[in-house]
């Protein structure tokens, strides 16, 4: 067909123009990225999955290669061992659509990662240890080094000044309760003395008391039956008022303001003068 060797001839073309291309910018360095076979097949290959459209076989190709890699992909692990196996690929098996360089850097950049989590799993998955029982300390016998320097036997013996001390002490307690019991019987015979005083005085007191009382009262009868046998009772009245003259009490003893004796005065002066004419001088 002339369609197809046309096409055919025109990728050739486009393919040798690339890698001339890509030798003249690369240079030397052409080898570090493959040997020019190498990267004619590559771009024969690459060349290859991008059919003519009329060609049907060819699309059919393409689909099969298509339900292939979609049939290729990894299906979900379980177990522990699926996920070793995902997590570590096989080293010799073919990597479709990269290169060996590019899956060798795919692989550096995911390896750390999913050994990360394998070994986190496995860690977790694993259970952690007993812990360990701490040996008992080991047990000493009893060592014998002698008697010991002290005893208890030794603190019953009384030594010479402990016997001094208690002695001292004794005696201090002995004068001491001597001189609080003197002490206490003159202060019990002071104090019956005082009270004996007292009641003495007292006494004495109260006789003296009563004597003077009678003698006052025999004193004031005596005066008052001489007054009553002299004079009359106006003169009497006038004396007990201490009313001599005209002059004297002529305002009563509750001080300025209260009522005035004058006229009381004057009459009681006027029946005193009258004598046993007055009415009412020799009495009722």
């Amino acid at each position: 067909m002339a369609f197809e060797q046309g096409a055919s001839d025109l990728t050739a073309d486009f393919l040798q123009r690339e890698k001339q291309a890509a030798g003249v910018l690369l240079g030397d360095d052409e080898a570090l990225f493959g040997a020019p076979s190498a990267g004619e097949h590559d771009f024969e290959r690459r060349a290859r999955e991008f059919p003519a459209l009329d060609d049907d076989g060819a699309f059919e190709a393409a689909l099969s290669k298509s339900e292939e890699a979609t049939a290729a992909q990894p299906v979900p692990v379980t177990s522990d061992e699926d996920r070793f196996r995902a997590s570590y690929p096989d080293m010799d098996a073919p990597v479709s659509g990269l290169d060996a360089e590019d899956a060798q850097h795919a692989w550096e950049a995911t390896a750390p990662r999913m050994q990360k989590e394998t070994l986190y799993e496995l860690e977790r998955d694993v259970p952690a240890p007993a812990p360990e029982a701490e040996p008992a300390p080991p047990v000493t016998e009893p060592v014998d080094v002698g008697p010991t320097p002290f005893t208890y036997e030794a603190l019953d013996e009384e030594t010479e000044a402990l016997r001094s001390w208690r002695e001292r002490q004794a005696d201090d307690v002995a004068r001491r309760e001597a001189q609080a019991e003197r002490e206490r019987a003159e202060a019990v015979s002071r104090a019956e003395r005082e009270m004996d005083e007292f009641y003495a005085n007292y006494r004495a007191q109260k006789e003296k008391n009563i004597k003077k009382n009678k003698e006052d009262e025999a004193q004031f009868q005596q005066q008052r039956q001489a007054e009553l046998a002299e004079g009359t009772t106006w003169t009497r009245i006038t004396k007990l008022l201490d009313l001599q003259h005209s002059q004297s009490k002529t305002i009563a003893k509750g001080g300025a303001g209260s009522s005035d004796l004058t006229r009381m005065k004057d009459l009681y002066l006027r029946l005193r003068r009258e004598g046993d004419k007055a009415p009412g001088a020799a009495g009722y």
